[in-house]
């Protein structure tokens, strides 16, 4: 399997701030395919994905934990980074207890989440033993 075959797939409701996000991903080599709502993720998806979820946390109909909890029920293993501008400690705390990779607060710095998204693939790779992929093309470096 080829490199390219890692996705962050993106759910993000606002349109600004998941086009500016795929910018940023595109701008470091990182394939992304985004969607408006966890409903529609999940409506063209059907299979475990290989790379890692970025959420928003508030999405119209199923929230960013939500979509955490469905994707632990399916026994997706699929790291998930959740984004939001609402966090308090009770919703980090839960994020957590239920597997979130992590949690970053709107406005995040561009560099931890291009940390966290190469953490996350990285991690992805290691579970289907494709770590060689990474390391050949030097795209990923996470500290």
């Amino acid at each position: 399997m080829k490199l390219i075959d890692s996705i962050v797939y993106l759910i993000e409701d606002d349109e600004g701030s998941r086009a500016s996000t795929e910018c940023l991903l595109g701008v470091h080599h990182i394939q992304s395919r985004s969607f408006g709502s966890a409903e529609h993720f999940f409506s063209e998806v059907a299979e475990h994905p290989m790379g890692c979820i970025v959420t928003d946390l508030v999405l119209p109909g199923m929230s960013g934990l939500e979509l955490l909890q469905k994707t632990r029920e399916m026994g997706w293993t699929i790291p998930v980074i959740v984004l939001t501008a609402f966090g308090d400690v009770a919703t980090v705390v839960n994020a957590f207890q239920n597997g979130v990779y992590d949690f970053l607060e709107k406005p995040f710095l561009s560099d931890r989440l291009i940390k966290g998204v190469s953490n996350c693939l990285l991690q992805g790779r290691k579970r289907t033993g494709e770590r060689g992929a990474i390391h050949k093309f030097g795209i990923f470096r996470p500290e």
